[in-house]
């Protein structure tokens, strides 16, 4: 772990989910493999589909398709698509103190969003079994922006829900998508190395703090809390 920030100087904390607070990468490595097998004929290896994890899906699609896809196309697809990842829902675990860390953050008055590429139903469908769906103030997704990560709008419009200014957010993160989303954006980002991105690709992406576990980060917002309790 290395961090040059402290967390209390934040007004808001913006979280990614995949790879952040869920370790789904099995489950969504499985579906979007059911998927591009089902419609297009072959399935692809693991080390293919990890380059495209954080995108949406109407941006995986259409590349192992290898061609234009109409919007019913599409549509169809990431319907499918979302009924693996359903049917592999199983394989998912939550990072329990990475969201001991989100709930840090609410409890010591400083709102949190979720940011995420996911798109409007699987979002939905996240929120429904996450366990820490009440200390969510606001959630950003694919669907609300025209410009998804890695482009700075989800970062913005986040902030913008929370009311804060994004120099008063820090944006929370396992990809090189999220730490860009957030630098475009004026957000401190704290880069998680335990999610589904490549430790030397994370580390080449701009970064203010670092955390090899979700331990550590739970450990870094500790304080939160002690300063709650010393104001009251």
């Amino acid at each position: 772990m290395h961090v040059s920030l402290d967390p209390s100087r934040f007004h808001a904390a913006l979280f990614d989910v995949d790879g952040t607070l869920a370790d789904s990468l099995h489950m969504i490595l499985q579906g979007l493999a059911d998927a591009v097998e089902f419609f297009d004929g072959f399935r692809p290896a693991a080390t293919d589909l990890m380059k495209t994890i954080g995108t949406p899906l109407v941006m995986q699609h259409p590349l192992f398709a290898q061609r234009h896809l109409a919007e019913d196309e599409l549509r169809e697809r990431v319907a499918y698509t979302i009924s693996r990842y359903r049917h592999h829902v199983h394989l998912e675990r939550w990072f329990e103190p990475a969201i001991e860390a989100l709930r840090a953050f609410q409890r010591s008055g400083r709102p949190v969003a979720l940011v995420t590429s996911r798109n409007d139903e699987e979002l939905q469908w996240f929120l429904e079994r996450f366990p820490a769906r009440d200390a969510i103030a606001a959630t950003v997704c694919a669907s609300d922006v025209a410009r998804p990560k890695p482009a700075p709008d989800p970062a913005l419009l986040a902030c913008e829900k929370l009311g804060v200014k994004p120099a008063d957010a820090v944006f929370v993160g396992d990809s090189t998508h999220d730490a860009h989303c957030a630098l475009a954006a004026g957000c401190a980002f704290a880069a998680v190395a335990y999610g589904a991105a490549l430790p030397h690709e994370l580390a080449s992406a701009p970064h203010d703090a670092w955390f090899e576990t979700p331990e550590a980060l739970r450990d870094w917002t500790n304080g939160l809390l002690a300063e709650r309790h010393a104001t009251i």
